[in-house]
């Protein structure tokens, strides 16, 4: 099947957003869906739905934490709340590879029209992806954007200091109003050094005060995982095959990520966290019970398992928010 996002000139991380659009789409057809993507389909056929179906074939359990769906939800949600909440109008996607969030969220008009958003990426990327979803937006009254104040494209090459100068001095983005900064899907794919570097010029060129950010990472367990866990050694070697092996893991992502670059964090969400995974595990009951062996509440926590257990999590921060804030934000 020909892809509608031509991957030729991606970059090799490039291509697991295509595969991340293959999995919004595969979790908005499920029964249970936890998000409804209806441009993910269209993005991901050809190449991105040929990754899923590989990474597929390593287990047949990859959908009893729909890890896909909780995150994307969650982020959605968060982002929603820093719009309409917390009166953010400008929002950054940082390697936005086929984010589709500017197309599928929904705000009242009043607020939308005041809402800028800013998909940022690769130049190959932002060239495919924004023509497919140009086109696509042509075609299709139904998934028609809102009627946002900006959504526009811009490359920005995250190795390099001059790419983010050159971003904020040509993309209209306003550095004194307060953001929301999105990385989804990156941090994993970068060396630690890398990580502080992208986060620190993140604080430095996109947030003033009052401004917040959220982002993905994953445990050295899920990276790094036990010979013995066949299916993810054989998933993790799959990737670095494809030229997207995950080198950064952590067992503290709001010290590691957040607390060490100068941000406040508030709060995460891991793929272990009993109240969020429980009531949405699919699967045989046999199965579900087993699963349920290694999930915890947040009094528990997860101290005893991060270390062998592999876990995903999602971290949210900012800069210079409130005590308050910070309060609101902890579930």
């Amino acid at each position: 099947m020909k892809s509608i996002v031509n991957p030729s000139g991606f970059a090799s991380v490039s291509l697991t957003s295509l595969y991340l659009a293959a999995e919004r789409a595969r979790e908005s057809a499920h029964p249970q869906a936890l998000i409804n993507d209806p441009m993910a389909s269209y993005l991901a056929e050809g190449k991105g739905f040929e990754i899923l179906k590989q990474v597929m074939s390593f287990s047949e359990h990859s959908q009893l934490v729909p890890w896909t769906g909780i995150r994307t939800k969650e982020l959605d949600e968060y982002v929603s709340d820093c719009i309409i909440d917390k009166g953010i109008s400008q929002v950054v996607i940082l390697a936005c590879g086929c984010d589709t969030r500017p197309f599928r969220l929904k705000f009242p008009d009043s607020v939308a029209q005041n809402v800028s958003w800013f998909l940022t990426d690769l130049s190959p990327v932002v060239s495919e992806v924004s023509g497919a979803i140009s086109s696509k937006l042509a075609e299709s009254g139904e998934l028609l954007c809102q009627n946002f104040k900006k959504v526009e494209y811009h490359p920005l090459d995250l190795r390099e200091t001059a790419s983010w100068e050159n971003f904020v001095s040509t993309s209209g983005f306003d550095s004194s109003l307060p953001s929301i900064v999105v990385l989804e899907g990156l941090l994993e794919y970068i060396p630690y050094p890398g990580v502080c570097n992208i986060m620190n010029n993140a604080r430095s060129f996109l947030m003033c005060e009052g401004s917040f950010i959220c982002g993905t990472a994953t445990n050295m367990a899920t990276i790094k995982p036990h010979p013995a866990a066949v299916p993810l050694v054989n998933l993790m070697q799959f990737f670095k095959d494809m030229g997207a092996e995950p080198v950064f893991g952590t067992n503290d992502p709001l010290a590691d990520i957040l607390c060490s670059n100068g941000f406040e964090a508030t709060h995460m969400i891991c793929s272990c966290d009993k109240e969020i995974v429980e009531p949405i595990l699919r699967g045989s009951e046999e199965v579900i019970a087993q699963l349920k062996r290694f999930l915890r509440t947040k009094e528990e926590g997860i101290t005893e398992i991060v270390s062998y257990i592999p876990m995903n999590f999602l971290w949210f921060g900012g800069k210079g928010i409130t005590k308050k804030e910070i309060e609101k934000e902890e579930p």
